[in-house]
Parts: C-alpha cells; sequence; structure tokens
C-alpha cells in the first residue's frame, strides 16, 4: 500500500494554503465582491417587480371572467324567464350591475405597480359609473340615450380592461 492521498497536501489555514494578494488584487476581488452582491439584490428587486406585475395581471384576468360569466348567467336567465318582458329586464339589469360593482371591489383589491394605477382606477370608476346606470334605468319603458349611455360605457369600460391588461405583462 502507498501512501495516502492526502500525504503531502497541506493542511487547510496553514501558511502554505493562504492566497498571498498584492493590495491592487485584493481591491479587485473587493470590487468583485461587491458587483456581485449588487447583481444579486438587483435581481432579486427585478424578480419580486415581475412576480407582482403577474400577479396583478393574473387577478385581473381573473376578476373579468367572473364578469364574464355572470353577465352570460345574467343573459340566460333573462331569455328563459317568463315573468314578463319587463320583470325579467329589471332582474337582468339588477344582475349585471351587481357584477360590474363586484369587478369594481375586485380590481380595487389587486396592488397594481405604479404605472398602472391610474388605469386600473379608471378602470374601476368605469365598472362603478356603468353598475350605477343601469340601476338607474326604468324597467318599464327603454329610454334610448340612456341605453346609447350605457352602451358607450360599456365600450369605454371594455377599452380601458383591454388597455390596462395589455400593459401588465
Amino acid at each position: 500500500m502507498g501512501p495516502p492521498l492526502s500525504a503531502g497536501v497541506p493542511e487547510w489555514g496553514t501558511p502554505a494554503m493562504r492566497l498571498v494578494l498584492s493590495s491592487g488584487a485584493k481591491g479587485i476581488v473587493t470590487l468583485f465582491v461587491v458587483l456581485g452582491s449588487l447583481a444579486y439584490a438587483a435581481d432579486i428587486g427585478v424578480q419580486a417587480a415581475l412576480a407582482l406585475r403577474h400577479s396583478a395581471r393574473t387577478q385581473l384576468i381573473d376578476a373579468h371572467d367572473t364578469l364574464a360569466t355572470a353577465i352570460t348567467n345574467a343573459t340566460v336567465n333573462q331569455t328563459s324567464c317568463t315573468a314578463g318582458p319587463e320583470v325579467c329586464l329589471e332582474n337582468y339589469r339588477v344582475a349585471v350591475a351587481s357584477a360590474f360593482d363586484s369587478f369594481a371591489r375586485s380590481t380595487s383589491a389587486i396592488a397594481f405597480p405604479g404605472f398602472a394605477r391610474s388605469d386600473a382606477t379608471r378602470l374601476e370608476s368605469d365598472a362603478t359609473s356603468l353598475a350605477a346606470l343601469l340601476r338607474q334605468l326604468s324597467p318599464l319603458g327603454n329610454n334610448p340615450s340612456s341605453a346609447a349611455q350605457a352602451q358607450t360605457l360599456a365600450n369605454t369600460f371594455d377599452s380601458d380592461y383591454q388597455s390596462l391588461a395589455n400593459e401588465l405583462p
């Protein structure tokens, strides 16, 4: 048998194992350690910001999907309603108004990144205004100007939603 593999290798910490650097080399090593630490901290910050944006987008899409489902259900209920046109239309308007109120509450609870907060506030306002307008419409007759106003506001809502959704990565 030969000598152990560790024979002739100095023990850690002994002068033979120490790396001797000039003062300039020590400065460069220190610089790289500091730059590496800063890059790592910046990467953590970027990853956190991206996670927040993704989360806000996901929550916004989920809230919009819930709104779309509620509107679809209200439409199905209206078409199968037998209580009379005025009652059926009123039930539809109340259900859709409640759905827009729920969307507005969901949107206000989302932690949007700073660059998207004003657009999110505008979308929330659109939803709240649309809900209020739907509640004000008379079930006893169709007022063409109110219906046109509701359609215009719905188009604005759709446009603002699309802009905000596209803004979030």
